[in-house]
Formats: C-alpha cells, structure tokens, sequence
C-alpha cells in the first residue's frame, strides 16, 4: 500500500512561489491538478529584458529572426554573415521585402533604387543590400519566383554569470512563408514563458538596446526604429516590476508598457536617459530616479520631484552650483529627499563640494557640509567611497549625496 500523501494545499502554495519559473512552467504543464493554483501565485523572474529582436529571461536569451538561402546553394556571403547575427528581425514577404515597404509603387522604387546607385557613394555592404531590393522588388512586379528560401530561425542562448558571455544551445527553423509569423512566434513564446498566472513579479525589467550587441554577438542587421511591446502575451495591470530599466527612447517604452503595469504596485526605482517624459505618471511616481546622459548638468535635479534622484555623472560649475541650491531654497522640499552624483575620480568629487562650500551660508560640520533651506531644514552635504550597499545603482567609484534634513537632526 502506497505510504504517499497529497500535498495540502499551503504548502503548494508555498513550494511553487519559490520554484524557478522554468521549472514551474514544465511542471504545470506535466500536472494538470496544480494548474488552478498555478495561476493563483504570482510567477516571479529575477531578471528579464527585450528588445527588437530577441529577449532575455534570467540567464537564457532568446532571438528569433527570419534567414534567407539561395536555392542554387550560392547564398551571397553578406546574407550569410546577416543570418549569422539573427536574421530579419521584422516580419518579411516572401521576397525579402518589409511589409513596411508600400506595394503596388514597385516601379517607382525600382527608378529610385537605379538613381541612388548612380549617385551616391555607398559601402559594398550598403550597394549589395540595394542591389538584392532592386531585385526582389522586379521579381514582385513581374510576380515572378525568387531564388531563395526564408526561414524562422529561433535560437537559444545560455549566458554566463560572470562574463555576460553567451553560448548557443539549441537552434530550430520553421519555413517561413512571409505570413507575419514573427509576432505570433514572439506571443507564443512569452504565453509560454510567462504562463497564466494573474501576476507576474520581476526584478529587474530591461528594454534595450540591442542584447547581441552587447554581449558581441554582432549588430542587429535590420534593426527596428521602435520597440513594441504588444507583442507579448501578457495581461493588462499583470506586471510588478522593483526595478525598470530603459535604454531607448523612454517615452514610446514607457506608453506601451504602462497599461500591463500593476496599478497597486510602486516601482522600486528607474534607470532612463537623460530624454525622459517628465510628465509620464511612472516617473512622477516613482520614488528613485536614476538618470543618464553623456552631456548632463546637475539642473536636472531641479527639473525633477521624485524623492530621490542620481546621476551616474553630470558636469557642474561654481555656477550652477549656486542655482541648484537656490532653486532648492525657493521650492522648500520634504524632508528626506536625496540627490546624488557619481565621480570616477576623488578629485571631480572633492571638486563639487568645493562649489558647495564657497556659498556664503554654506557651514562645515565635521566631513560634512550644511546649507539652510528654512528655519525647519538644511541640506546636509558629503562625499564618500560608493559603498557597497549602494554599487547596485552607483557604478561610479566616488559619490557624493545630498540630503535635506531636519536641522535638528543634523546637530545629534
């Protein structure tokens, strides 16, 4: 007689919150028994980022774009090299064209093609890629065969914890017969890895750039001007994210992203560029800013409410200084809000405190400087070491942090 007892319900609860997502997924689809209590607990992921060709999951990641093979078995070595780093990553027809390209105005393009070949000078990468749509584009018109294959390729990766490196595991193809198959591939796959629970919990949420570039896999050859994030299978107000980070244009990201967003759940913090909505709820929510930019200034800090704000770097001036400061004077902010800057450098941070210092109510207290905003607050101003509980956002070896504190608090 079997000893064996069935789980209770609790301690299934319990044991598929902490199971690994991958896992979790295979073993619902194995025990169709846990499937409604499957869906009851949230699917939580470490780590997650897409971008327009492919997209990451804990340490897997995943491209899918579409080949092209000659049928003589002569494909043209910059096709190949094209296959190589993923293939088209937009949905073609089945003559290589983007669906983006407008039909029916084939013969105006074909002149067109003709007279920038004549005119400009070009790369012989960029003259072949001409030269291949000036032939798709006769055999279209002429509604004749092309003389290649296309296929959906998919491709899994498994990257390195240490190294970002990648090494591929599998690859499968699927013919491809110009029917729009990459979006529902990218639906497919998301439905299956996310699975059908009501909320999804992630820690870290990337959107681009390119995931192969970064990890020197070669640059996307046909790259997207958008990224789009309805490609995905996931619910609306489904997301709970601790921290986003964007690395494209934030305000298309942001539009799309916010309607799976979970309207109960805070996001932790933000990493963007510099050209962030300033009016997009997700930001003005949001307690921690981090925000880059390779020509950013420290006015920034005042353009912006959130609770606390870094700068990976900015530049700065005796100056701007003075103005940051007396902007804070005029706006009286709540106490506890935080502005920090990032140096690689001891002597860029000692350098910011300098023009902090050489303000006239500015007064030195210890390692610390203070500046009164009101008979109630005053910034209290310092430059360290990045410590370690703060490397995760401050990659900077130096920083220096700004708090407005009770003035009280800062006599203790």
């Amino acid at each position: 007689m079997s000893l064996s007892k069935p789980v209770p319900y609790e301690a299934q609860k319990s044991i598929l919150s902490f199971m690994d997502p991958m896992v979790r997924l295979e073993f619902a689809q194995r025990c169709p028994s846990i499937r409604n209590i499957n869906k009851l607990i949230p699917q939580k992921f470490e780590y997650f980022e897409t971008d327009e060709s492919c997209f990451e999951v804990n340490q897997t990641v995943i491209r899918m774009g579409i080949i092209k093979l000659y049928k003589n078995g002569k494909t043209p070595k910059w096709i190949m090299d094209e296959n190589r780093d993923g293939g088209s990553n937009v949905d073609l027809d089945r003559y290589g064209l983007s669906y983006r390209f407008q039909f029916g105005r084939d013969a105006e393009y074909i002149g067109f093609i003709k007279e920038c070949l004549k005119k400009h000078s070009m790369t012989e990468i960029e003259k072949a890629r001409k030269l291949e749509e000036l032939a798709a584009r006769k055999l279209r018109k002429d509604q004749k065969e092309p003389p290649f294959e296309q296929f959906l390729q998919v491709e899994f990766f498994e990257k390195s914890k240490n190294s970002g490196d990648l090494k591929l595991k599998n690859r499968e193809f699927l013919v491809y017969d110009g029917n729009r198959i990459i979006k529902k591939a990218r639906e497919y796959l998301s439905k299956k890895i996310f699975g059908e629970a009501e909320k999804i919990d992630i820690k870290t949420f990337e959107i681009g750039p390119n995931i192969m570039e970064r990890a020197g896999m070669g640059p996307n050859p046909h790259p997207k001007r958008s990224f789009y994030f309805g490609d995905f299978s996931i619910k609306a107000e489904q997301l709970r994210i601790e921290t986003l980070i964007i690395n494209n244009a934030t305000g298309n990201s942001l539009i799309q992203l916010r309607p799976f967003l979970d309207p109960n759940h805070r996001i932790k913090r933000i990493f963007l560029n510099e050209n962030l909505p300033e009016t997009d709820p997700i930001i003005q929510k949001n307690d921690f800013l981090i925000i880059n930019s390779n020509s950013m200034t420290i006015f920034i800090w005042n353009r912006l409410k959130n609770r606390k704000i870094h700068l990976p770097k900015a530049s700065f001036c005796d100056f701007s200084v003075r103005r940051v400061w007396e902007s804070w004077r005029m706006e009286q902010p709540e106490i506890g809000r935080v502005w920090s800057v990032g140096f690689e450098k001891e002597e860029k941070m000692k350098g910011i405190l300098t023009c902090f210092g050489k303000i006239e109510q500015a007064e030195e207290r210890g390692t610390r400087l203070y500046l009164p905003i009101n008979d109630q607050s005053e910034m209290m101003i310092w430059g360290e070491e990045t410590m370690e509980n703060d490397k995760e956002w401050c990659k900077s070896k130096w920083i220096v942090k700004i708090e407005n504190i009770q003035i009280y608090d800062s006599r203790i």
